[in-house]
């Protein structure tokens, strides 16, 4: 197989960049000029048009997309639990105003019923009220005579 070779001149300062970025590459001479060459000539860039550190300022704009794309995604969540939050808490509104609904059509019928039955209730509730709150002191005071560990 023939080689075809072809030699370019260079000036020695370039020769020196090429010697540094060739060894940081780990790659010899040719191969990294034969990467260059490819690099511009498939992208169709002219070498001496492209800016020094356009790499850079394309990742940078690059960078500051995904960190928007980052926020929004992070202010949807956060819409989406506080979203979660308020169904939660009109669920409870309702609940409560059924609840309350209940309890008035309870008291405006307690208040049709005869003065006796009436009577009668508010006895029952004012005896299993004082019993109730006399079981739970006692609960509570059980619980303050156990010995502590």
């Amino acid at each position: 197989m023939k080689n075809n070779r072809k030699e370019i001149k260079i000036s020695s300062s370039v020769h020196a960049l090429l010697s540094q970025e060739a060894a940081g590459c780990l790659l010899s001479h040719k191969d990294y000029v034969e990467a260059a060459i490819r690099y511009f000539a498939g992208r169709k860039l002219n070498p001496q048009m492209v800016k020094e550190g356009m790499a850079y300022e394309l990742r940078a704009a690059l960078q500051d997309g995904l960190e928007r794309i980052m926020d929004q995604q992070l202010c949807q969540e956060q819409m989406e639990l506080i979203l979660k939050g308020l169904q939660q808490v009109l669920h409870e509104q309702v609940n409560i105003r059924v609840m309350t609904e209940l309890l008035i059509n309870n008291l405006h019928r307690l208040s049709e019923r005869d003065r006796k039955e009436l009577s009668e209730l508010v006895e029952w509730n004012k005896d299993f009220a004082l019993k109730r709150k006399q079981d739970i002191l006692k609960l509570y005071q059980q619980k303050d005579q156990e010995p502590k560990v």
